[in-house]
Protein backbone atom coordinates (compact mmCIF):
# COMPACT_ATOMS: atom_id res chain seq x y z
CA UNK A 1 0.00 0.00 0.00
CA UNK A 2 1.28 3.84 -0.66
CA UNK A 3 2.27 5.28 2.68
CA UNK A 4 0.21 8.16 3.77
CA UNK A 5 1.79 11.82 3.71
CA UNK A 6 2.16 12.70 7.48
CA UNK A 7 2.18 15.98 6.55
CA UNK A 8 0.52 17.92 3.16
CA UNK A 9 2.00 21.14 2.25
CA UNK A 10 -0.49 23.60 0.68
CA UNK A 11 0.69 26.34 -2.01
CA UNK A 12 -1.08 28.78 -3.15
CA UNK A 13 1.25 29.44 -6.26
CA UNK A 14 3.82 27.30 -8.27
CA UNK A 15 7.11 26.90 -6.67
CA UNK A 16 10.02 29.73 -7.72
CA UNK A 17 12.52 28.39 -9.33
CA UNK A 18 14.74 30.51 -7.77
CA UNK A 19 14.38 28.58 -4.18
CA UNK A 20 14.17 25.50 -5.03
CA UNK A 21 17.38 25.29 -7.15
CA UNK A 22 19.63 27.22 -4.87
CA UNK A 23 18.00 24.74 -1.73
CA UNK A 24 19.23 21.81 -3.84
CA UNK A 25 22.98 22.60 -2.58
CA UNK A 26 21.72 22.20 1.37
CA UNK A 27 22.80 19.07 2.89
CA UNK A 28 20.76 15.90 2.37
CA UNK A 29 19.62 13.10 5.01
CA UNK A 30 21.01 10.57 5.45
CA UNK A 31 19.61 6.90 4.71
CA UNK A 32 17.62 6.30 2.31
CA UNK A 33 14.03 7.07 3.74
CA UNK A 34 11.44 9.26 1.75
CA UNK A 35 9.63 11.73 3.02
CA UNK A 36 5.81 11.48 3.98
CA UNK A 37 5.04 14.86 2.37
CA UNK A 38 2.61 15.85 -0.60
CA UNK A 39 2.73 19.09 -2.00
CA UNK A 40 -0.26 20.69 -2.86
CA UNK A 41 -0.76 23.37 -5.40
CA UNK A 42 -4.68 25.21 -4.46
CA UNK A 43 -7.08 24.80 -7.39
CA UNK A 44 -6.35 27.18 -10.69
CA UNK A 45 -6.92 26.82 -14.66
CA UNK A 46 -4.04 26.57 -17.22
CA UNK A 47 -1.95 29.51 -17.38
CA UNK A 48 -2.56 30.50 -21.05
CA UNK A 49 0.59 31.88 -21.77
CA UNK A 50 2.29 28.82 -20.77
CA UNK A 51 -0.10 26.79 -22.60
CA UNK A 52 0.19 28.17 -25.87
CA UNK A 53 4.14 28.35 -25.56
CA UNK A 54 4.03 24.66 -24.78
CA UNK A 55 2.07 23.59 -27.41
CA UNK A 56 4.21 25.73 -29.96
CA UNK A 57 7.44 23.97 -28.57
CA UNK A 58 5.51 20.61 -28.95
CA UNK A 59 3.78 21.15 -31.94
CA UNK A 60 0.39 20.15 -30.58
CA UNK A 61 -2.47 22.33 -30.69
CA UNK A 62 -4.06 24.23 -27.87
CA UNK A 63 -7.83 23.23 -27.75
CA UNK A 64 -11.19 23.11 -25.60
CA UNK A 65 -9.03 20.10 -23.97
CA UNK A 66 -5.53 20.07 -22.36
CA UNK A 67 -3.10 17.90 -24.27
CA UNK A 68 -2.18 14.43 -22.11
CA UNK A 69 1.24 15.22 -21.45
CA UNK A 70 1.04 18.95 -20.66
CA UNK A 71 -0.16 18.43 -16.69
CA UNK A 72 3.08 16.64 -16.64
CA UNK A 73 5.07 19.88 -17.44
CA UNK A 74 2.65 22.34 -14.93
CA UNK A 75 2.94 20.30 -12.38
CA UNK A 76 6.85 19.63 -12.37
CA UNK A 77 7.83 22.35 -10.35
CA UNK A 78 6.15 20.29 -7.67
CA UNK A 79 8.39 17.40 -8.51
CA UNK A 80 11.64 19.62 -8.54
CA UNK A 81 10.59 21.03 -5.27
CA UNK A 82 10.07 17.75 -3.54
CA UNK A 83 13.19 16.29 -5.09
CA UNK A 84 15.15 19.47 -3.71
CA UNK A 85 14.06 19.50 -0.36
CA UNK A 86 16.25 18.62 2.70
CA UNK A 87 14.82 15.52 4.14
CA UNK A 88 14.85 14.14 0.37
CA UNK A 89 17.73 11.59 0.77
CA UNK A 90 19.26 11.68 -2.89
CA UNK A 91 20.30 14.86 -5.06
CA UNK A 92 18.94 16.12 -7.88
CA UNK A 93 21.72 16.69 -9.47
CA UNK A 94 23.11 12.78 -9.91
CA UNK A 95 19.28 12.09 -11.10
CA UNK A 96 18.24 10.56 -14.17
CA UNK A 97 14.71 10.33 -15.23
CA UNK A 98 13.99 7.04 -17.07
CA UNK A 99 10.43 6.62 -17.13
CA UNK A 100 7.62 8.44 -16.71
CA UNK A 101 3.95 6.96 -16.87
CA UNK A 102 0.31 8.96 -17.88
CA UNK A 103 -2.82 7.77 -16.95
CA UNK A 104 -5.81 10.07 -17.94
CA UNK A 105 -9.39 9.34 -16.63
CA UNK A 106 -11.13 12.00 -17.96
CA UNK A 107 -11.36 14.57 -20.68
CA UNK A 108 -9.28 17.59 -19.30
CA UNK A 109 -11.45 20.72 -20.23
CA UNK A 110 -8.68 23.80 -20.83
CA UNK A 111 -10.93 26.06 -18.96
CA UNK A 112 -11.57 24.41 -15.93
CA UNK A 113 -9.69 24.46 -12.48
CA UNK A 114 -7.45 21.64 -11.27
CA UNK A 115 -5.81 21.05 -8.06
CA UNK A 116 -1.98 19.30 -8.63
CA UNK A 117 -0.49 17.01 -5.94
CA UNK A 118 2.76 15.28 -5.65
CA UNK A 119 4.24 12.99 -3.22
CA UNK A 120 7.08 10.27 -3.03
CA UNK A 121 5.80 6.83 -4.03
CA UNK A 122 8.54 3.81 -3.93
CA UNK A 123 11.96 3.48 -3.77
CA UNK A 124 13.63 0.60 -5.03
CA UNK A 125 17.19 -0.65 -4.34
CA UNK A 126 18.73 -1.73 -7.81
CA UNK A 127 21.85 -3.99 -8.28
CA UNK A 128 23.84 -0.62 -9.57
CA UNK A 129 21.73 2.24 -8.09
CA UNK A 130 18.35 3.69 -6.80
CA UNK A 131 14.90 4.05 -8.05
CA UNK A 132 12.56 6.07 -6.95
CA UNK A 133 8.86 6.83 -8.05
CA UNK A 134 7.19 10.23 -7.98
CA UNK A 135 3.24 9.93 -8.01
CA UNK A 136 1.43 13.19 -9.69
CA UNK A 137 -2.15 13.72 -9.78
CA UNK A 138 -4.70 16.51 -10.69
CA UNK A 139 -8.37 16.75 -9.37
CA UNK A 140 -11.20 18.61 -10.22
CA UNK A 141 -13.21 20.88 -8.36
CA UNK A 142 -14.76 18.14 -7.11
CA UNK A 143 -11.97 16.47 -6.08
CA UNK A 144 -12.19 13.62 -8.62
CA UNK A 145 -8.69 12.61 -10.10
CA UNK A 146 -8.62 13.10 -13.81
CA UNK A 147 -5.06 12.92 -14.64
CA UNK A 148 -1.98 10.95 -12.53
CA UNK A 149 1.47 10.28 -13.41
CA UNK A 150 4.16 8.45 -11.85
CA UNK A 151 7.69 9.70 -12.99
CA UNK A 152 10.87 7.32 -12.29
CA UNK A 153 14.43 8.74 -11.54
CA UNK A 154 17.56 6.99 -11.28
CA UNK A 155 21.09 7.00 -9.21
CA UNK A 156 23.70 5.50 -9.67
CA UNK A 157 25.24 3.94 -6.61
CA UNK A 158 23.98 2.80 -3.52
CA UNK A 159 23.34 -0.49 -4.95
CA UNK A 160 22.17 -3.57 -3.40
CA UNK A 161 23.68 -6.99 -3.17
CA UNK A 162 19.47 -8.16 -3.02
CA UNK A 163 18.12 -5.85 -5.22
CA UNK A 164 14.28 -5.24 -5.21
CA UNK A 165 11.93 -6.82 -7.89
CA UNK A 166 11.70 -4.63 -10.99
CA UNK A 167 8.14 -2.81 -11.72
CA UNK A 168 6.11 -4.92 -14.28
CA UNK A 169 6.69 -1.92 -17.24
CA UNK A 170 10.24 -1.27 -16.20
CA UNK A 171 11.43 -2.64 -19.74
CA UNK A 172 10.55 -1.30 -22.32
CA UNK A 173 8.80 -2.67 -25.68
CA UNK A 174 11.11 -3.33 -28.86
CA UNK A 175 9.58 -2.55 -32.15
CA UNK A 176 9.87 -4.93 -34.43
CA UNK A 177 13.17 -3.95 -37.66
CA UNK A 178 10.47 -3.16 -40.04
CA UNK A 179 8.35 -0.69 -38.25
CA UNK A 180 7.02 2.04 -40.29
CA UNK A 181 8.79 5.40 -40.46
CA UNK A 182 6.43 7.85 -39.40
CA UNK A 183 8.20 11.31 -39.24
CA UNK A 184 11.86 12.89 -39.79
CA UNK A 185 12.82 16.04 -38.60
CA UNK A 186 15.68 18.44 -36.99
CA UNK A 187 15.85 18.93 -33.41
CA UNK A 188 16.52 22.38 -34.20
CA UNK A 189 18.58 24.48 -31.69
CA UNK A 190 17.64 26.36 -28.53
CA UNK A 191 14.31 26.96 -26.40
CA UNK A 192 15.80 24.56 -23.75
CA UNK A 193 15.68 27.96 -21.11
CA UNK A 194 12.27 28.68 -22.52
CA UNK A 195 10.87 25.24 -22.04
CA UNK A 196 13.28 25.16 -18.64
CA UNK A 197 10.68 28.34 -17.66
CA UNK A 198 7.53 26.13 -17.98
CA UNK A 199 8.89 22.88 -15.81
CA UNK A 200 11.19 24.85 -13.51
CA UNK A 201 13.77 22.92 -14.88
CA UNK A 202 16.52 25.17 -15.73
CA UNK A 203 19.42 22.21 -15.71
CA UNK A 204 22.49 23.43 -18.45
CA UNK A 205 22.31 20.04 -19.78
CA UNK A 206 19.39 21.54 -21.65
CA UNK A 207 20.84 24.55 -22.87
CA UNK A 208 24.31 25.17 -22.54
CA UNK A 209 26.84 22.94 -24.74
CA UNK A 210 29.58 23.69 -21.80
CA UNK A 211 27.81 22.57 -19.25
CA UNK A 212 26.78 19.52 -20.97
CA UNK A 213 30.44 18.89 -22.31
CA UNK A 214 31.28 19.13 -18.74
CA UNK A 215 29.57 16.03 -17.54
CA UNK A 216 30.12 13.83 -20.23
CA UNK A 217 27.60 14.72 -23.35
CA UNK A 218 28.35 16.13 -26.92
CA UNK A 219 26.22 18.94 -26.62
CA UNK A 220 23.29 19.99 -24.89
CA UNK A 221 19.83 18.55 -25.40
CA UNK A 222 15.90 18.47 -25.25
CA UNK A 223 13.81 18.14 -22.16
CA UNK A 224 11.99 14.59 -21.78
CA UNK A 225 8.65 16.35 -21.67
CA UNK A 226 9.09 18.38 -24.73
CA UNK A 227 10.44 15.72 -26.95
CA UNK A 228 7.63 13.20 -26.41
CA UNK A 229 5.11 16.10 -27.13
CA UNK A 230 7.16 16.45 -30.72
CA UNK A 231 6.60 12.95 -31.06
CA UNK A 232 2.60 12.77 -30.09
CA UNK A 233 2.27 15.80 -32.35
CA UNK A 234 3.45 14.10 -35.19
CA UNK A 235 1.56 10.46 -34.06
CA UNK A 236 -1.57 11.33 -34.76
CA UNK A 237 -2.74 9.24 -31.94
CA UNK A 238 -6.44 10.33 -30.93
CA UNK A 239 -5.61 13.48 -28.26
CA UNK A 240 -9.26 13.71 -27.63
CA UNK A 241 -9.89 10.21 -26.20
CA UNK A 242 -11.73 10.68 -23.28
CA UNK A 243 -9.31 7.83 -21.44
CA UNK A 244 -5.67 7.07 -22.39
CA UNK A 245 -2.69 5.92 -21.28
CA UNK A 246 0.63 7.51 -22.05
CA UNK A 247 4.71 5.16 -21.26
CA UNK A 248 7.79 6.43 -21.95
CA UNK A 249 11.28 5.09 -21.50
CA UNK A 250 13.98 7.44 -21.70
CA UNK A 251 17.12 5.44 -22.74
CA UNK A 252 19.32 8.57 -23.99
CA UNK A 253 19.75 12.28 -24.85
CA UNK A 254 18.26 13.88 -27.99
CA UNK A 255 20.72 16.36 -28.92
CA UNK A 256 20.57 19.79 -30.60
CA UNK A 257 21.35 19.91 -34.41
CA UNK A 258 20.35 16.16 -34.76
CA UNK A 259 18.28 14.43 -37.62
CA UNK A 260 15.30 12.82 -35.64
CA UNK A 261 13.60 9.25 -37.19
CA UNK A 262 10.02 8.27 -35.71
CA UNK A 263 9.08 4.80 -36.02
CA UNK A 264 5.91 3.35 -35.20
CA UNK A 265 4.06 0.05 -34.78
CA UNK A 266 0.23 -1.09 -33.66
CA UNK A 267 0.40 -3.66 -31.10
CA UNK A 268 -3.36 -3.96 -30.54
CA UNK A 269 -4.97 -1.02 -29.75
CA UNK A 270 -1.98 0.37 -28.97
CA UNK A 271 0.36 2.66 -30.72
CA UNK A 272 4.54 2.03 -30.06
CA UNK A 273 7.04 4.46 -31.25
CA UNK A 274 10.66 4.78 -30.83
CA UNK A 275 12.88 7.91 -31.80
CA UNK A 276 16.23 7.30 -33.24
CA UNK A 277 18.91 10.00 -32.79
CA UNK A 278 21.66 10.46 -35.98
CA UNK A 279 22.86 7.64 -37.08
CA UNK A 280 22.64 6.14 -33.63
CA UNK A 281 20.42 2.56 -34.43
CA UNK A 282 19.40 2.25 -30.40
CA UNK A 283 16.47 4.33 -29.38
CA UNK A 284 16.61 7.54 -27.57
CA UNK A 285 13.02 7.42 -26.78
CA UNK A 286 10.26 4.45 -26.41
CA UNK A 287 6.72 4.79 -25.93
CA UNK A 288 3.44 3.29 -25.96
CA UNK A 289 0.13 5.22 -26.38
CA UNK A 290 -3.04 3.41 -26.05
CA UNK A 291 -7.08 4.44 -24.73
CA UNK A 292 -7.44 3.13 -21.43
CA UNK A 293 -10.66 2.33 -19.68
CA UNK A 294 -12.40 2.72 -16.30
CA UNK A 295 -9.95 0.04 -14.73
CA UNK A 296 -6.70 0.92 -15.71
CA UNK A 297 -4.50 1.72 -12.95
CA UNK A 298 -0.88 3.30 -12.08
CA UNK A 299 -0.15 1.36 -8.77
CA UNK A 300 2.06 -1.34 -9.46
CA UNK A 301 2.36 -1.21 -5.66
CA UNK A 302 4.88 1.01 -3.78
CA UNK A 303 7.54 -0.23 -2.14
CA UNK A 304 9.50 2.19 0.14
CA UNK A 305 12.20 1.20 2.41
CA UNK A 306 15.48 2.96 3.49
Amino acid sequence: MNPIPSQVRHLRRPPDARWFMARAFLPKARGLALPALELRLAPATAPAADLQAYCALTGQRAGATLPLGWPQVWGFRLQMALLTDRRFPLPIWSSLQVRNRMLQHAPLAAADAYAIGVRPHALRRLDKGVEVDLHCALHDRGGQRVWESLTTFYWRGRGSAQPDAAPPRAASPVLDAAAAEAARWSSGHGSGWRFGALTGDYNGLHWSDRYANAFGYARAFHHPPRIAGQCLARLGVDAQAPRQQLDLWIKGPVFYRSDLVLRRQRAGDAELFALQVGADPRPALVGRWAPADASTTLDEGAQVRG
